[in-house]
């Protein structure tokens, strides 16, 4: 689906808005000028500023960027199939994505449920600013013969993406890692702009739910505190409550329709399982919490169900 020289009618430059001249490298604004180079495959559409700002959030943003980079080829070593096919069963679910939506996965990795999902819609947006972990996902888009899916290097703060363009967004784990509250807010505006008008978005981020912190009364080190940084990598994250995350949602223009916790039981019990025998008895029951007030309190995530109310 996704030609390079079709795909302009989602894009546009992340510093003016305005559209975009396709190049045989890559495209270039009509407004100022600025040239988004095409790197094997994927296109890089950076702001300035991510590179250039001197500020202690731009610094922790550059910081996790590195991290990815550094990490995407061992990123599926984070999860394991339990924890993945929970995760991707409720998105799913809430997202109910149809054969002729148009979705952006922002913060999409290494194509963890961007690859699942080209098989339910028209085509995806995938985009992140890690380019190494993008690269990662074209080799298995090329695999696996994809071509529904356009990879673009971008910060979530300042899409390159058209207003009211796509049906669905997916944003996995990525607010958690935006540092401080005007970055996610920042974020929050985005999203709500490129989403069509009854549009719908399913997000998750990580819950500052009960295992946490007992471990942070055991002192034991991770992301354990409400807010942080990684005691080995040293990127900033941020966990919520059911609160913080709809407050931060009915504040930027969404209808929160569902949040509920996923992942009930503790990840490192869990996540290595296959789900099959009897840790397909845990998966239902796992899934079962989830439907109920517990799962605030004990899921590893939160899932934030929403839609773009159009009368705002």
């Amino acid at each position: 689906m996704f030609m390079h020289d079709e795909i302009t009618r989602y894009l546009c430059c992340p510093h003016d808005g305005k559209d975009l001249d396709i190049r045989d490298d890559g495209v270039a604004c009509r407004g100022c000028g600025r040239k988004y180079p095409l790197i094997n495959g994927v296109l890089s559409m950076m702001p300035d500023d991510f590179v250039l700002a001197g500020d202690r959030t731009a610094e922790l943003k550059r910081i996790e960027q590195n991290t990815r980079d550094q990490q995407a080829e061992v990123y599926l070593n984070w999860f394991g199939p339990y924890t993945n096919a929970m995760e991707y069963d409720f998105i799913t679910g809430y997202l109910r994505p149809r054969s002729d939506d148009v979705l952006a996965d922002l913060g999409s990795g290494i194509g963890r449920y961007t690859v699942p999902l080209s098989s339910l819609c028209k085509g995806i947006i995938a985009v992140d600013y890690s380019l190494t972990s993008l690269f990662i996902m074209k080799r298995e888009m090329e695999r696996r013969g994809i071509t529904n899916i356009y990879p673009i290097q971008a910060d979530l703060c300042r899409l390159p993406l058209r207003a009211a363009t796509f049906d669905k967004i997916v944003c996995s784990q990525v607010l958690t890692f935006l540092p401080g509250e005007e970055s996610r807010n920042t974020a929050c505006k985005m999203m709500d702009e490129i989403l069509k008008p009854e549009g719908r978005m399913v997000l998750t981020v990580f819950n500052n739910h009960l295992y946490r912190k007992i471990k942070r009364l055991k002192g034991i080190e991770g992301v354990c505190q409400k807010e942080g940084t990684h005691p080995i990598h040293h990127f900033y994250y941020f966990n919520f409550n059911r609160w913080d995350l709809s407050s931060l949602l009915s504040a930027n223009k969404f209808r929160v329709e569902e949040v509920i916790g996923v992942n009930n039981f503790p990840r490192e019990r869990v996540m290595g399982h296959e789900i099959k025998g009897f840790t397909m008895v845990v998966y239902t029951v796992d899934k079962l919490i989830s439907r109920t007030p517990l799962s605030y309190l004990l899921g590893d995530l939160l899932l934030a169900s929403v839609s773009k109310d159009a009368n705002k």
